[in-house]
Order: structure tokens, then sequence, then C-alpha cells
């Protein structure tokens, strides 16, 4: 319940960021609409009242009155010369039969210049976008999370790309355990519409689709996490790196090696990318690759304090993974034990820079020496 409301505040946060830049917006365009209105004009112009600002477009920022402004300022100017042609229009039509003009003002007035027309039509628009975002507020306080992607793609059918309806639909997909479709469409809400509040919720679904692939892992889910990364809308450092971890675990170390390459400023992929580049070297050596066991975790087969020679004793860096001891210095080598994350480590050797040959928990094997806190 607690982690429930945490959520909803966050989204409630949004929201009011959103109607609040929207304002900010809105008051930008209604100043740049009569400055660009009196532009040409001179002194002693005096502007129309603006019209209702419209939603911003996607290359503008919602909460920046600049955007505004400027957008403003553009209708103003627009608005200012068909006001001029409208004048000679009706001076020209002075000049011929009064019946014929009153027809042609009638016309050119009722249907071809009437800004009340767009002006009331954005406010319809506005009332309606706010009339649904506050019934998804309710829908989600009281778990229809239903109804609450039904009001999402509402606001979706008026207004193509508005962040916050993405917004909506992920913070109730989450809440039914969708996982995939709640991340995604918290990453189109921060494409369409990146400030602070909507990065928030962006960072939390990141850290939730983190744990959620991590767990994965840990429980050998290979193939869903690949499902899983293949189908992100946009790919990033998360999706390269649990690619390639998945491949890794499967045996494919080309297309693990493609992802980990990709993947930035991770020095887990690193660890693993020097691991496959070491293992390549000594298969080309060697003409033979050895097919990995799988192996059940095993506990230890003893406590005790290694008592033979070693260079210095360690213990595990903080992995979000499965730590393999391993009979040879070879990620293809058998599988011999699942390392505790909390085990002590009797660094024996350190074999090519690359693997060390240590002791854990009464067994003897092979280890990435990178997994390890001290590492000479």
């Amino acid at each position: 319940m607690k982690n429930k409301q945490h959520i909803l505040t966050i989204l409630f946060l949004i929201i009011s960021s959103y109607v609040f830049s929207q304002t900010n917006f809105s008051n930008g365009f209604s100043d740049g609409y009569k400055k660009g209105y009196c532009q040409n004009q001179g002194i002693g112009c005096l502007a129309p009242i603006p019209p209702i600002a419209p939603i911003p477009n996607v290359n503008e920022n919602m909460n920046s009155y600049q955007d505004g402004y400027n957008r403003g300022f553009e209708a103003g100017l627009n608005a200012e010369k068909k006001s001029n042609t409208n004048s000679e229009t009706r001076q020209r039509y002075q000049t011929s039969s009064s019946k014929f003009t009153a027809q042609s003002v009638d016309l050119f007035d009722n249907h071809i210049y009437n800004p009340n027309v767009n002006s009331n039509i954005l406010d319809l628009k506005m009332k309606a976008l706010s009339t649904i975002i506050e019934r998804a507020k309710e829908n989600l306080e009281n778990e229809d999370y239903d109804a609450a992607i039904d009001n999402s793609n509402d606001l979706l059918n008026i207004q193509p790309n508005l962040a916050i309806a993405y917004i909506i639909k992920s913070n109730a997909q989450f809440h039914k355990g969708e996982i995939l479709n709640a991340y995604n469409n918290s990453a189109k809400a921060n494409k369409i519409f990146s400030n602070s509040s909507s990065k928030n919720w962006y960072d939390f679904m990141y850290d939730k689709m983190s744990e959620h692939l991590s767990k994965n892992i840990e429980n050998s889910y290979f193939s869903d996490v690949k499902y899983i990364c293949e189908n992100f809308w946009y790919k990033n450092d998360l999706s390269n790196y649990y690619l390639g971890l998945s491949n890794y675990h499967q045996g494919d170390l080309k297309a693990a090696k493609k992802y980990f390459k990709k993947t930035k400023n991770n020095s887990l992929a690193e660890i693993y990318l020097e691991t496959i580049n070491s293992t390549n070297k000594s298969s080309s050596k060697n003409a033979i690759l050895t097919t990995p066991k799988k192996v059940t975790p095993t506990t230890p087969k003893t406590t005790e304090i290694y008592s033979g020679k070693y260079q210095y004793q360690t213990s595990f860096n903080n992995l979000p993974f499965k730590i393999i001891l391993t009979e040879k210095a070879n990620v293809n080598s058998n599988e011999i034990y699942i390392c505790p994350s909390n085990s002590n480590v009797f660094v024996i050797e350190i074999f090519d820079d690359i693997f060390s040959k240590v002791y854990v928990d009464g067994y003897i094997g092979y280890l990435p020496t990178k997994v390890l806190k001290r590492q000479k």
C-alpha cells in the first residue's frame, strides 16, 4: 500500500507539472501574439484579445514560456496580415453595387475569417483533456487500471503524442504487472516531453525493468530476457547489456560480444568482453571448444580457511549475476560451483591477467579476475 501511494504521488506530481507547464506556454503565447500583431503597426497599435493557446507541437516544450511566445508571435503576425487583406478586400467591394458588397462581406465573415471558431475548438479540446486526466487520476486511485488505460487512449485520440497519456498508461500497466508495456510507455513519454517530472517516472521504470531483468538472469530465464530486450521501443545500454548477458549464458558468444560492445560505461560488460576475447584466443590455439555443463547451485564443501599457499584474500564485487567457478581458465569450461555473493575468496594465482585461480568454500577453480574486489 505504501509503495502504491508513492507511485501515485509521482504520477500526480507529473500531472500537476503538466498543467503548470501548459500555463507557462499559454502565457508566452498570449504575450507573443500581441507583440506579433503590432510588430509592423507602430505606436498606438491596439492588439486584439489573443485566442486560446494551442497545444504545443512535439518539438515544443510545454513548460517553456519562450516556445509559447514564439508560436504566439508568428500567429499574431499572420492575424495582422489577414486583417489587412480583409480591409483591402472590403474597400474594393465598396465600388460595386451595395447588394453584391453586402453578400460578399457576409460570406467572408461567416465562412472564411472567423477567429472565434478556432479558439472555441481549442477551448473545448483543453477542457476535454483536463476532464479525462481527472478521471484517469480517480481510476488509478481506485485501482481500476483498465479504465485508466481507456482514459489514456481517449487522450491520445484527442491529442496524439500527448506525454501525460503515455505516463498514465504506463502507471496502470505497471500495476497490472505488464512490465514491458509499462517501461515502453514511460520511455515514449520521456522522449516526447522530457522534464524533471516525466524523467522521474522514466527513471523509476528503468530501475524496475533493471531489477526484473536481473532476477530473470538469476533464475536462468535467458529466453525471456532476450524477448523483453528485443521488444524495447528504444534500444539503449540496458537492453544491450542484458541481450549480451542472455546470449552469453546461452553460449552464443558472437552475439554476446556484439551487444556488450554496444553497451557504454558499463564495467561488467567490459569484464565479459575481456573474458570472451580470452576464450576466443584460447579456442583458436587449442582448436577445441568445450561445451559447458549446466550445474545446480551447490552448498559449500567447507567453510574452513584455505590452508595452502595463496597471494591474498578478498571478496566479490556487488554483481547482479551469478558468479560461477569453472574447472579451467575459460568461460566454456565445466562449471564446478556457483559462488554465494558473500563468500571469502583466496586468490592462489592470477592467470593471464584475465582469470584468477581461487579457492572458494572448499572448491578450487577459475574466475574472471574483475569480479573480485581486490584484483592484485
